[in-house]
């Protein structure tokens, strides 16, 4: 399958949870690698700021990032090849884990590109990819801030959305997500649905401290 912008291939396998990508774009600005480098990294954390960068490295004609976006593990080798861009990224889920580890290695050392012309390396031979498979690094995706019964703090959650979801069996839950999923709001319904409980959670404490705290007197200080 063609990438959505033209610059490669992305083939999947049945089930969709993993893909993998191949693409090339040429250096139309003259961008050094560490440029590059810096940016991608700059890009995934202003794209996904829940996203988890486990390992990196930056070498004189290519680097490594890979690591956690949500649930899904990724690993993304660039290239600066002959004025070019060359990029693979490998995507799978975390429950694919066990068996692609030990894939990733294979795919991506068999992913080759024409040599970068160098003083010890001539420009007519191919060079095979190096790769180091994602490292064993598990985020801690689950910690979850709520505001505390007096409304004077926000505190970390032990059980989260889902374990007021859990909790909820039999009065009829919902759940209004926001933020791109960082803020989750869960209703239920008791007394025979004639009272509505509301929870909120937020992955970031200090954005559940600057919503949450002190309402009250920040409302009352708007108008004095």
């Amino acid at each position: 399958m063609e990438s959505d912008n033209g610059d490669g291939q992305i083939f999947l396998t049945k089930d969709g949870r993993v893909q993998i990508t191949v693409s090339g774009s040429n250096n139309v600005l003259s961008e050094k690698l560490e440029d590059e480098f810096d940016n991608a990294i700059r890009a995934l954390k202003q794209e996904m700021p829940s996203a988890v960068i486990g390992y990196t490295r930056l070498k004189d004609y290519w680097y490594v990032i890979s690591g956690f976006r949500g649930e899904n593990i990724f690993y993304t080798k660039k290239f600066l090849a002959n004025d070019e861009f060359i990029t693979i990224e490998i995507t799978y889920t975390e429950a694919e884990r066990a068996k692609w580890d030990k894939l990733v290695a294979k795919l991506a050392s068999d992913f080759q590109i024409k040599t970068i012309p160098d003083s010890k390396v001539s420009a007519s031979e191919t060079a095979k990819v190096e790769i180091t498979p994602p490292p064993a690094v598990k985020p801690k995706r689950n910690v979850w801030f709520t505001p505390e019964s007096g409304f004077t703090e926000c505190i970390e959650a032990r059980s989260g959305p889902a374990g007021r979801i859990e909790d909820s069996k039999g009065m009829n839950p919902s759940v209004v997500e926001k933020d791109g999923g960082r803020v989750v709001q869960v209703k239920a319904y008791r007394d025979q649905g004639d009272t509505i409980v509301t929870w909120m959670f937020y992955r970031d404490k200090a954005e559940c401290e600057r919503v949450e705290i002190n309402v009250e007197k920040k409302l009352a200080d708007k108008y004095r």
